[in-house]
């Protein structure tokens, strides 16, 4: 009877323990995820920063995405031979 009693709490132990690791299972997971679709997420992180920074442009091959100003207008800040215009 005494054997019963050491395997249940080794059991126990075991089951505390496990915890932890699935933790570290999932972290794993998602560095990879995060790894595989950085690209995806690099332009999804711009094209939030686009909306949030006025005059900010996002740029995708040869194509320029700019969000509108709350005044309705398109307001774009820009450096022309060391120049700051907007």
């Amino acid at each position: 009877m005494g054997g019963g009693g050491a395997d249940d709490s080794s059991a126990r132990i075991s089951c505390r323990r496990s915890p932890p690791r699935l933790f570290w299972v999932v972290i794993a997971f998602l560095l990879v995820l995060a790894y595989t679709y950085r690209f995806e997420l690099y332009d999804i992180g711009d094209r939030v920063l686009v909306e949030l920074v006025p005059g900010r442009a996002s740029t995708r091959g040869r194509t320029v995405e700019l969000a509108r100003a709350s005044s309705g207008d398109f307001q774009i800040g820009m450096e022309v031979n060391g120049a700051h215009s907007r």
